[in-house]
């Protein structure tokens, strides 16, 4: 007989969990977000309206009880993802005492570097579909994240990037990327006066300053290099255009 299969994801509020769901297959979802939307829809809520109620208000607590029950039905097919944060290992093994004879897989999404983007992501997320989440809140998840390890149980574990790379296009924020009233010198000058104001989380990098000094006289090499080091610290490129 076939063993259930229970994968575990693991990660922050909009680091693309649920998207990664969405062109899976798997037989049932766990996942407290759908009960939170029959919930809001039913009661005529918001999301912030939702988790703005009390811990034991009727609302919260019918919200447990339907996510208890979809545990319990989930539990009748094979294939079954969490859908969830599943920061600490407390949180994970509550998920495998529901399921004994289960094979467990790990996946994590790799968020170290792109908390800005990830802020950024929710609160754009918010503006469009109205999913509330504070920014202390997210910023508490990072805080509380404990990396997973084979010791837990786990049979397999895979690491999924966060979020895709992103592109920080200069002439789309505004950077005169022609400057002709400026020499060579200048307009790297003044690209390194544009981060400084507008892109504090690029300008704190180490190795940023370096930059500027190995290309003081050309701006292509300039922002080749600049797009190198924000690669490597928050998956982004930047580019002219």
């Amino acid at each position: 007989m076939t063993k259930q299969q229970v994968t575990v994801l693991i990660g922050p509020a909009c680091t693309g969990k649920s998207t990664f769901v969405q062109r899976s297959k798997f037989d049932y979802v766990v996942s407290s977000d759908d009960i939170v939307e029959k919930i809001i829809h039913d009661n005529n809520l918001t999301y912030k309206e939702f988790f703005e109620l009390e811990f034991n208000h009727p609302i919260r607590r019918e919200q447990r009880s339907l996510f208890f029950k979809s545990v319990q039905e989930s539990k009748k097919y094979k294939n079954i993802v969490w859908d969830l944060t599943n920061l600490t290992k407390a949180n994970r093994q509550k998920i495998f005492k529901h399921y004994p004879n289960a094979e467990f897989h790990a996946i994590e999404f790799i968020f170290k570097n792109k908390e800005y983007f990830i802020l950024k992501t929710c609160h754009e997320r918010n503006q469009e579909t109205g999913k509330f989440i504070r920014e202390n809140d997210l910023k508490a998840m990072f805080d509380k994240y404990e990396p997973v390890s084979r010791l837990e149980g786990f049979d397999t574990i895979s690491r999924e990037e966060a979020l895709p790379a992103s592109v920080l296009i200069l002439d789309d924020e505004d950077f005169d990327i022609h400057a002709p009233h400026l020499n060579a010198a200048e307009h790297v000058k003044s690209l390194k006066e544009f981060l400084d104001s507008y892109f504090p989380y690029i300008s704190d990098l180490d190795g940023y300053d370096d930059v500027f000094k190995e290309n003081e006289y050309s701006i292509l090499c300039a922002v080749h290099d600049l797009s190198a080091l924000t690669m490597k610290h928050h998956n982004l490129y930047v580019v002219l255009m």
